[in-house]
């Protein structure tokens, strides 16, 4: 089913720093709201292209670059990225469960 969805995409500050023991680990969150085209990817589908048994995967489908971030959250539940494909300007986006 696709579906246009207002999703939110979040950015932790220092993510892309190196970890610097004495100084701790910022937990402040950057949140960038985009509209998108989501569907759900089946359980046979997960595990014929990607060898992964999940039912919890997402396929994100925008025209515009998402860039880089570190969680997507979709109806509150927070996705992280499993694969990235740009075709043309058709910029595909498959997502799983955070901790799955």
């Amino acid at each position: 089913m696709l579906l246009n969805k207002r999703i939110k995409l979040i950015t932790a500050q220092g993510a892309n720093e190196p970890h610097d023991p004495r100084k701790g680990y910022d937990t402040t969150e950057t949140e960038t709201f985009k509209t998108v085209n989501v569907t759900s990817l089946s359980l046979d589908k997960a595990q014929r292209d990607y060898g992964v048994p999940n039912a919890t995967m997402k396929n994100v489908r925008t025209l515009t670059p998402l860039g880089k971030f570190d969680f997507i959250e979709i109806d509150g539940v927070r996705y992280v990225e499993f694969a990235r494909q740009e075709i043309g300007n058709i910029n595909s986006l498959t997502v799983k469960e955070l901790n799955t």
